[in-house]
């Protein structure tokens, strides 16, 4: 894990510009990005992406991209415990639904799973909820979604 470049007497870092790539493995530098990379899972229809702020490795990606009749699968968002509450998850997740509305996606779908014990699943689950996301009734495994598209 690695160190916290923002001790609590410094300002929080501003999000500038925030951008996706899909760097081959060995390219990723943060440890805990490179293990999410490696070990989240993948189908036919599965993007994964690090984030960078300025050059640095703020985030990870996973995005299923099926049929535009089906939602738009956020299945992995993840920030390194030493970057959290910083907004990066924020803008990560807004760059997600950004891209489901921009590919033709009316929503967006995730299953929210703690990865660590630093944030309970209420914790996760209430994050989403400000967020603006809903629990999806229909959904088996107690999937929450948003509407990307205007009504």
């Amino acid at each position: 894990m690695g160190i916290n470049p923002f001790t609590s007497s410094q300002r929080r870092p501003t999000i500038c510009a925030m951008e996706l790539y899909q760097p081959q493995v060995e390219e990723i530098v943060d440890p805990d990005i490179r293990e999410r990379y490696e070990n989240s899972s993948r189908n036919c229809y599965t993007q994964h992406f690090v984030a960078r702020d300025e050059g640095r490795e703020v985030g990870f990606l996973s995005l299923d991209l099926g049929p535009l009749d089906e939602p738009f699968v956020i299945y992995e968002l993840f920030v390194p415990r030493h970057l959290r509450r910083n907004g990066f998850g924020t803008k990560l997740l807004a760059i997600a639904e950004q891209k489901a509305s921009s590919l033709g996606y009316e929503w967006t779908l995730i299953i929210p799973r703690t990865m660590d014990d630093v944030f309970s699943q209420a914790d996760l689950e209430s994050w989403y909820t400000r967020r603006r996301y809903e629990k999806w009734e229909e959904h088996a495994f107690g999937g929450i979604r948003k509407r990307v598209t205007p009504d």
